[in-house]
């Protein structure tokens, strides 16, 4: 039987008092903790530009409200009964039908913390806690932890949706249509990217008549033909496929930027590609862009969108009314852009 604290019931009860409410509090900054740094790979949701963070990898300011109470009675928790077992799981409970295991860990720490992350549910606590006050912790934050797993199971299932299986014949998103990769043989010639022409025009573009006939606006059936054998490795595929797009979007983006630019004022002085997973794009006082080569899988008009905010940014290095007065100025919807940005799901192409 573990050790308690000298003193008896009474002091742990005045201990346990305050372990509750700690909880309450600890566990929101250990998910977003554990959210923030498990995401991304599957890159849904999709991260804003300009430095601002993915917006439904935090938890949501209503969590803590909504997990007061073990009835489940939150529409975001799944209905039907769920179970939700931790790979390392030593303890189950049940909270609202659904079946929880869950990793209990023994530690030197004044109180109890709850943290879920892609593998489930994690439990740190004191040595001298009961097994049953720990559990009065889980049933009183049922609501928010079923929730939350219920997320983390469905961003997973989205991440196994997104993964590619590399081979010939695979079609991934590119422009916002599909680009199918074909294994030609050693021998062959890289076909190189259509994105020159894509570059020129684009619907916001003022010979926007032309928009109907460019690689932009009808990427569908387009080939990416690799000097590749066909039995060549998946990860072979995987590797001059990305090669070959990282090379796409600095050609689409270099002639994105000189388009803009002069409409609005600005001289950027480098170009750098990024691999970020929690931003598409930044600019510096200096006049450098960074943009997110993983951006040409949308269309041009979201491409255009975090070309002319990086843009804007050599303006107004903030997000205010004037920021976002310059933006409109060549962008005719930013709300459809962001909005694609932010719920479009991307593959995951390592």
């Amino acid at each position: 039987m573990s050790a308690r604290p000298a003193g008896g019931g009474a002091l742990q009860r005045e201990l346990f008092e305050g372990l509750a409410e700690a909880a309450s509090i600890a566990e929101e900054d250990l998910l977003r903790f554990a959210e923030e740094e498990l995401a991304p790979t599957a890159w849904p949701p999709a991260p804003e530009p300009g430095g601002l963070g993915s917006p439904s990898t935090e938890s949501d300011d209503d969590d803590a409200d909504s997990a007061e109470s073990d009835e489940l009675d939150d529409p975001d928790v799944p209905a039907a009964a769920a179970i939700f077992r931790h790979p390392a799981a030593n303890r189950e409970i049940r909270l609202g039908g659904h079946a929880i295991g869950y990793a209990l860990t023994r530690a030197s720490r004044r109180s109890v913390g709850l943290q879920i992350g892609a593998e489930g549910l994690s439990v740190r606590a004191p040595r001298w806690v009961a097994v049953a006050d720990i559990e009065s912790v889980l049933h009183a934050k049922a609501s928010w932890i079923v929730r939350k797993l219920d997320e983390q199971q469905q961003s997973a299932a989205g991440r196994a949706a997104a993964r590619i299986d590399w081979h010939d014949g695979v079609a991934i998103p590119y422009l916002g249509g599909v680009l199918t990769v074909r294994l030609a043989g050693a021998a062959a010639p890289v076909r190189r990217a259509r994105s020159r022409a894509v570059a020129m025009v684009g619907p916001n573009d003022a010979d926007a008549a032309n928009v109907a006939t460019s690689a932009a606006a009808a990427p569908q059936g387009s080939t990416l033909r690799l000097p590749l054998c066909t039995d060549a490795a998946p990860e072979q595929i995987g590797a001059a496929v990305r090669t070959w797009l990282r090379e796409a979007a600095r050609e689409l983006f270099e002639a994105r930027l000189a388009h803009y630019a002069p409409r609005l004022g600005v001289r950027p002085t480098r170009l750098t590609l990024s691999s970020a997973r929690t931003r598409w794009g930044s600019a510096s006082a200096s006049g450098a862009i960074r943009l997110n080569w993983r951006l040409v899988h949308f269309e041009i008009e979201t491409i255009d969108y975090v070309v002319v905010h990086e843009l804007a940014h050599l303006r107004e290095m903030n997000h205010g009314p004037r920021f976002w007065a310059i933006v409109a100025s060549v962008i005719p919807d930013v709300a459809a852009a962001r909005r694609t940005l932010r719920t479009d799901a991307l593959p995951a192409l390592d």
